[in-house]
């Protein structure tokens, strides 16, 4: 018998309805199963003392059919459900078991997918003119968490202009500058801020994005979580309702359910969360972060490409990618540089760091790369039977039909050197702090380029497309 791919373990769900009504009657196996962990960062010189590194974690099968054959399938299906739950739903599975609630939000979540999933999934390309923006703001009480701590979180002490970061104020200021170029452009804004703020600070919010295509949601956040202001990574949105991923880090960890509950404040029902996979004898989990994500429509055809490094994507990644996305999708992954110790000079945490898709430009469509930062002759192509395929960047885009040049790197920030928010219609938004890679994009490409100062997001490891995630439909 084949493995079944994840979609359908879940589409299939009645052939393992004897487990599934096992673990629910049983939760606590979901909520603490046989998870085992490899970690290879020992072998670093340094250690502890370096910057995180990735571990692999995975779920023996046979500790799983101690139980039952059919356990590990029931264990997907459950497990994809109570990820999917927002917090006050998933505090009650924790506390009261499965109830009538929890049996209501699994038939919404059945009655949805059906519905959205197939070959038609609605796909939205990366140039594809954006309507909505969601935007987030975390208070010093999340930032201060960074605070004594910023190599553990990845950020730098002083921005570029030496200012102290990160702080509210800071942040704030350059999540404005955003909204202000987005609504020039007719984009509107959500912003999520924390329920608890006082009315002062709210009321000096509403001020700064008033603006009739603006809106500012609350949500409460009882974890620290500093880095959930880079809103691309938490969730994939090229389908109209998102899917949530998997946060590789464990410093990052948990900001997936705050994404989830910000999406049911705004009135989005996410479809799908990337979680275990069925690889051989285990259950890998997939790690996916939207800032490794590019889905690309050209006159040649359709691809989704995801970058292959420490943040994500792995194989069990590609196979999850694989599993949801139509047939004529390709899925390509392409390997991103790592890093020992100077993460900043060395690394490629993801895609948008290294690729700027430019779209269509006057009839041509162009990329942007750093050749130096990703595997430029190793571009891994997943079919629809799990089998691999190596192809090189250059064979690659000329599939694609796509031209493709290199980042003229002197000047600017390794970090949002790439990392552009693609408008549509040949328009990006970028960081201003880097001057030879904007002038090179607009005198080369003809692209129109809409600069934004943004120190404190930069400082954090992000820029535009980070600190953006776009919507398509909104309640």
């Amino acid at each position: 018998m084949e493995t079944p791919n994840f979609i359908e373990i879940i589409l299939d769900h009645d052939k393992y309805s004897d487990e599934i009504d096992y673990l629910k009657k049983n939760i606590s196996i979901l909520f603490n199963p046989p998870v085992e962990k490899e970690c290879h960062h020992d072998m670093i010189r340094g250690f502890p003392n370096i910057p995180p590194q990735p571990c692999q974690e995975y779920i023996d099968l046979e500790k799983l059919r101690n139980i039952s054959e059919g356990i590990p399938y029931a264990f997907i299906y459950l497990d994809e459900l109570a990820s999917l739950m927002p917090t006050e739903l998933y505090k009650k599975l924790l506390t009261e078991g499965w109830n009538e609630r929890h049996e209501e939000f699994e038939e919404k979540f059945l009655i949805k997918l059906t519905r959205q999933y197939g070959d038609d999934l609605d796909l939205h390309p990366e140039d594809s003119p954006k309507q909505h923006i969601l935007l987030f703001i975390p208070s010093d009480k999340l930032f201060k968490h960074v605070w004594g701590k910023w190599d553990s979180w990845v950020w730098r002490e002083k921005t570029v202009y030496g200012e102290p970061t990160p702080n509210e104020k800071g942040w704030a200021g350059d999540i404005a500058k955003i909204a202000e170029k987005l609504n020039e452009e007719g984009v509107g804004c959500i912003i999520g801020i924390e329920n608890d703020v006082d009315m002062s600070k709210l009321n000096g919010y509403r001020d700064i994005f008033y603006n009739p295509m603006n809106r500012i949601v609350k949500i409460s956040i009882n974890i620290g979580k500093p880095k959930v202001g880079y809103v691309r990574d938490q969730s994939i949105t090229i389908t109209t309702y998102p899917i949530i991923g998997n946060m590789a880090l464990d410093i990052r960890r948990g900001e997936e359910r705050i994404i989830i509950d910000l999406y049911r404040e705004i009135g989005i029902t996410p479809l799908l969360r990337a979680r275990w996979i069925l690889m051989k004898n285990r259950l890998i989990p997939s790690k996916l972060e939207g800032g490794n994500i590019f889905y690309i429509e050209t006159d040649k055809g359709r691809w989704l490409l995801t970058g292959i490094g420490v943040r994500g994507s792995d194989l069990a990644t590609l196979r999850f990618l694989r599993d949801i996305m139509p047939v004529d999708v390709k899925v390509v992954g392409i390997p991103l540089s790592g890093y020992i110790k100077k993460w900043s000079e060395t690394g490629a945490v993801h895609l948008d760091v290294v690729m700027t898709y430019l779209g269509e430009v006057n009839g041509v469509y162009y990329a942007v790369l750093d050749p130096m930062r990703i595997g430029f002759y190793s571009a891994i192509e997943i079919k629809k039977d799990y089998e691999l395929e190596m192809h090189s960047i250059p064979k690659l885009f000329k599939e694609m039909g796509i031209y493709i040049d290199e980042i003229p790197g002197k000047d600017g920030s390794k970090i949002t050197m790439a990392n552009a928010l693609n408008l549509g219609r040949g328009k990006l938004l970028v960081d201003k702090f880097n001057t030879t890679v904007n002038r090179f994009l607009s005198r080369e490409f003809g692209a129109d380029i809409i600069e934004i100062d943004i120190p404190h997001l930069e400082a954090g490891g992000g820029g535009v497309r980070c600190s953006t995630r776009e919507l398509w439909k909104i309640h």
